[in-house]
Order: structure tokens, then C-alpha cells, then sequence
């Protein structure tokens, strides 16, 4: 349903409009003639009780489809939401996100946050400009490494954070990489319209794991397309996913870096789709507001989406696979050819930076850089349709020694080795689970999700 909702959204609709016409127009017959399957069988009878039966056996899945399509937009369009989460840290500075209900109002122009290691009696305060939708990032500079911080505004957020160690001590971190949000789903009629079982998973993983250094989510945090187009309401499925009764405070505490991918904009988005880029402004404004301005400093400053940071002996370049891609190939195609996903500039950049970066190169892609998936029309969206330039990448990063990709994307887990006679590039890829039931979360878990190939198959 997700996937194709705008497909069966008009067919389902058609469909009890058919049911009730033709129930309305039937001749009513015995009950005794068909028993009790008459309400499953959708016959109207002389029975008045039997007939209600069938009437609500019928709507019933109608309506668990538009109480999953509607009751969030409808009941929780979460304008009063209020919140604050940790951006990106370092060891002498931490950035964090906040919004209030008040701080849309022109008379809250400003909030002032104050912060205060955790074991120290002094304090700062900064007075922080309010941007899109109410939404404030706070940069806060001059810290100490290895220090834990807290804070609070003047309209009662609080959170804390912790810095890391001095990079020269710095030697052992982990994170996570996830991406993919929807809200509501597997549906589940008698839950909350704004439960999100990957940040509950998450949360319950945090608390039984310990914390870890920081979390990259890699684009489709809202899914503005599906399964209906929204596309006038991004700013508010943002506000949503943050109003989930799901998240807690020790997932709010962590460092969030962001990406963003197609599902923010509409399905498998380049550029050739927007000439104008009205849906990509309309896309990025709320996602530059509560996700962007919270990630490293980008290019040139906040400008550009991709950014790069160190931590430890390693770098990571977080790429932007949306803003500057050539048209796609057709699905026949071998997905060879001269078309781009990252564009001049940022190619030029990434080739730079593997050249010049020291230790560990990590390198974060949102879709997919292998060919392992294969089938389904969305192939060409992913790397295997931009082959010729992710082999330029990938020799790149081979002349170097090697290095790791981190993508997500795909609602799955694998590990991907490439191979070739010098070097190595390690491909990972661990998504959110908030599209996999239960029981297909428990069998990725158990299972090693590992694939191992050749180049000329992966």
C-alpha cells in the first residue's frame, strides 16, 4: 500500500462506491438461503441485522485506509510542538535545535540559551535569531573536550550534550547510520497516528546498548509522496516526526547528522523533474530549518548540502546525491554513460578530499552504491545508474589505500566488499527499521546480511 497508495487510493474508492450501489439496487433475498455468509459474501437479505453486517464488513478496510492516509494530517498537524535535540559536536563546539509554539510569533524573535558543563558552577547564555516555522540552532563555541554540557532556554527546553575528546586522544567512537521514516506504519488502528516503530526501536536499542557518538539519518525523514502526495504540507510532516511520542530524551541528546534524499521531495527527485526548482525550495526551506543548519558547515558555510568533518584518525564527506544529478537512464540501459549524481563542483571536491585527507576515509552516500538490488524500476536512482562516475570514485579511493561507504536507503541491512588487486572499499548499509514488521527485523538481525562480490557484479 505504501509504495503504490496513489494507485489504489482511486480503486478502493471506486470500488465501495460500486459495492454500495450494487448492495442498494440488489433484491433483498432469505437469510436462510445463503446462512451466515451473507455478510461476508456482501448479499443483501430481508435480514435488517445481516445487512448492516455486510454493509460494515465492506467499509471497514476503507476506513483503516483513510484513517492511516488522514488521521495524522487531520488530528496532528503538531503546530504547538515543542522540542530541542543535539546538532553536530566536536571537541570545542556543539550546535542545537529547538522550537517552541511561541517562537512563530513576531514577538519571539529571539530565545536565549544558556549552558554550563555539567560539574561547573559558571554558565553562558547566547541570544539566538528565530528562523523558518519557529525553528532556532544555536552554535556554541569554545567548549572543553570530553565535557558534558547542559542547557536550557527561556522557553523551558533543556537537553544536554558531550563533547568529544581532544583529536589527538581520540581514537574509539561509533555511530549509527539509519534512514527512512514513516509514521504510522505497519498500521496499527489502535496506535498513536504519530508512532514510529524505527525511533522506538532505536531508543529501546540506546538504553539497552549505551549512546552512541552520534546518529547519521540519510534522507526520507518525511515521505511527502507516499502514499499520497502532501506536497503542500513538508513543513508539517517535519513538525510530526519530532511531535512522536516515541522519541526520548537520550535519543534527543545524541548528535543527529542529516542528508536529505528523494522521499522529501517526491519520488526518485533529480533536478530535469523541477527546471524551476519551485518543489525543491519549497523542500529544502523546512529541511535546511530543522535538519541543515544543525550539520557541519557545508562548503561554504551552509550553503552547499554536502559537508565534510573529522573525528579521530578518520574524515567523513557526507554527499549530496539530489541537488546536482543528471537525468537517470532508462531501466534497459547498463547505466554506463556520461551523467553525474554529485555535479562538477562536489565531484571536484570528493576527488580533492580523498586525495588530501589523512587516516580513514569514510564516505556517506543517501542511495545505494551497489548493484546488488537489481530489480524494481528504481535501480537506475541509485548508483547503477551513475556507473562511470562512481568507478572514478572508487578508483580514486583504491589509489589511496581503500576506504568506507556508508549508505542507506534500502529498507535492509547488507555489508558489501569491493575487490580489485590493491586496496579495498567497504560498503555498509544498516537503515532504520521502522518499515520492517517484527518479525523481519528479527530474522535480519539473526542472519549475517552480508554479501560478498565481485566489481563486476556489485
Amino acid at each position: 500500500m505504501l509504495p503504490l497508495g496513489y494507485r489504489f487510493l482511486p480503486r478502493i474508492s471506486a470500488s465501495i462506491c460500486v459495492f454500495l450501489a450494487s448492495f442498494a439496487l440488489q433484491t433483498p433475498i432469505s437469510p436462510s438461503s445463503v446462512g451466515l455468509f451473507a455478510p461476508l459474501l456482501g448479499v443483501r437479505t430481508s435480514s435488517r441485522r445481516a445487512n448492516i453486517l455486510a454493509v460494515g464488513l465492506n467499509l471497514l478496510p476503507v476506513i483503516f485506509v483513510f484513517d492511516f492516509l488522514y488521521r495524522a494530517h487531520a488530528f496532528y498537524p503538531s503546530a504547538d510542538v515543542a522540542f530541542s535535540r543535539t546538532g553536530f559536536v566536536n571537541s570545542t563546539s556543539a550546535k542545537v535545535v529547538f522550537r517552541h509554539p511561541a517562537m512563530t510569533s513576531a514577538a519571539s524573535a529571539t530565545v536565549i540559551l544558556t549552558w554550563r558543563g555539567e560539574d561547573a558552577l559558571d554558565e553562558r547564555s547566547i541570544s539566538v535569531p528565530v528562523g523558518f516555522d519557529g525553528v532556532a540552532t544555536a552554535h556554541l563555541v569554545d567548549l572543553t573536550p570530553a565535557t558534558t554540557y547542559v542547557y536550557t532556554t527561556s522557553l523551558n527546553h533543556s537537553g544536554s550534550f558531550t563533547t568529544s575528546p581532544s583529536p589527538e586522544t581520540d581514537k574509539i567512537f561509533r555511530f549509527i547510520s539509519t534512514s527512512c521514516l514513516k509514521p504510522f506504519y505497519p498500521y496499527r488502528p489502535f496506535s498513536h497516528a504519530l508512532n514510529i516503530a524505527g525511533i522506538r526501536h532505536l531508543a529501546s536499542f540506546i538504553q539497552t546498548e549505551g549512546k552512541s557518538d552520534w546518529i547519521f539519518f540519510l534522507g526520507d525523514w518525511i515521505y511527502i509522496d507516499l502514499p499520497i502526495s502532501l506536497e503542500p504540507h513538508y513543513t508539517e510532516l517535519f513538525r510530526q516526526i519530532y511531535a512522536s511520542p516515541d522519541w526520548s530524551q537520550e535519543l534527543r541528546d545524541i548528535p543527529w547528522l542529516h542528508a536529505f534524499d528523494d522521499h522529501e521531495l517526491i519520488n526518485d527527485y533529480y533536478p530535469g523533474m523541477d527546471p524551476q526548482l519551485t518543489m525543491y525550495e519549497a523542500a529544502l526551506a523546512p529541511f535546511r530549518a530543522y535538519q541543515g543548519h544543525a550539520n557541519p558547515d557545508g562548503h561554504k558555510g551552509n550553503e552547499e548540502s554536502w559537508y565534510t568533518f573529522r573525528r579521530g584518525d578518520a574524515s567523513f564527506f557526507v554527499l549530496d546525491t539530489r541537488s546536482a544529478r543528471s537525468t537517470p537512464p532508462a531501466k534497459e540501459d547498463s547505466g554506463f554513460g556520461k551523467r553525474t549524481m554529485l555535479g562538477a563542483k562536489q565531484l571536484s571536491a570528493l576527488k580533492a578530499w580523498i586525495k588530501g585527507e589523512r587516516g580513514w576515509k569514510v564516505v556517506v552516500s543517501g542511495v545505494p552504491f551497489t548493484r546488488n538490488w537489481s530489480g524494481g524500476r528504481d535501480e537506475m536512482d541509485s548508483w547503477a545508474g551513475y556507473l562511470d562516475e562512481r568507478d572514478e570514485i572508487l578508483a580514486l579511493l583504491w589509489e589511496v589505500g581503500g576506504g568506507i561507504i556508508v549508505s542507506g536507503d534500502r529498507h535492509e541491512h547488507a555489508t558489501v566488499k569491493f575487490l580489485l588487486l590493491w586496496g579495498r572499499v567497504i560498503r555498509r548499509n544498516t537503515p532504520s527499521s521502522s518499515f520492517l514488521p517484527r518479525h523481519c527485523r528479527s530474522f535480519f538481525n539473526r542472519s549475517s546480511g552480508s554479501t560478498w562480490s565481485t566489481p563486476k557484479r556489485t
